[in-house]
């Protein structure tokens, strides 16, 4: 995969795709393990959001 934002942008992607592996829906369970791995998901979510789609977001 290739990033061209840099690893900050590519972390949240990879620890999402991760945790896919365990539960493929995205329940309130998957999501807290998200959290477990990335506290800060939410802030990183908004960040790649930004850096894919800009102001349109």
């Amino acid at each position: 995969m290739r990033c061209g934002r840099g690893i900050s942008t590519c972390k949240p992607v990879v620890i999402h795709e991760l945790c896919q592996t365990v539960g493929k829906s995205h329940t309130r369970e998957f999501w807290a393990l998200v959290e477990k791995q990335m506290p800060d998901w939410k802030r990183q979510h908004e960040v790649l959001e930004r850096a894919a789609f800009g102001d349109m977001v």
